[in-house]
């Protein structure tokens, strides 16, 4: 059997887009416990990549939304899982779950309502990752922001 390793961290998606709202935007104990794990250079072009990729993941979802291709919009949101979820980026992750599972289901309706809150989500999160890596981390053990 698989580990869960979200598991009791993120609540399992209700189909609406708004229960998001209950999970923090961005986990920097999670961020800091990477950071601690990989080269410091390493980890600069890692969150770099991250910042570039989501922002690319981000207009696709879009442009398969414009498609209707909803094959096309669970491809981009299983990748998209993965990646939020690499970096802490909490609440962009849970949406993407959420985007993922209503694209397999075909219900058209919340993955149109998924692919707004996604856009909007994408730029908060990269915005809070990217003013993480302005400053040094307030502390190791902090909660998670939200």
């Amino acid at each position: 059997m698989p580990i869960d390793r979200n598991a009791g961290l993120i609540p399992p998606f209700s189909g609406q887009a708004d229960d998001a709202v209950d999970v923090a935007v961005f986990d920097e104990t999670h961020f800091n416990n990477l950071q601690k794990l990989i080269p410091p250079g390493t980890f600069i072009d890692l969150v770099e990549e991250f910042l570039r990729e989501t922002g690319l993941q981000a207009r696709r979802i879009e442009q398969f939304a414009a498609a209707d291709d909803l094959a096309g919009l669970q491809r981009e949101a299983h990748d998209l899982v993965a990646n939020a979820g690499n970096f802490g980026a909490r609440r962009l992750e849970h949406l993407a779950r959420g985007l993922e599972a209503a694209s397999a289901a075909g219900n058209r309706d919340a993955a149109a309502t998924l692919v707004a809150e996604i856009i909007a989500q994408a730029g908060v999160a990269l915005a809070a990752i990217g003013a993480r890596m302005e400053a040094p981390p307030a502390s190791t053990d902090g909660a998670a922001e939200t």
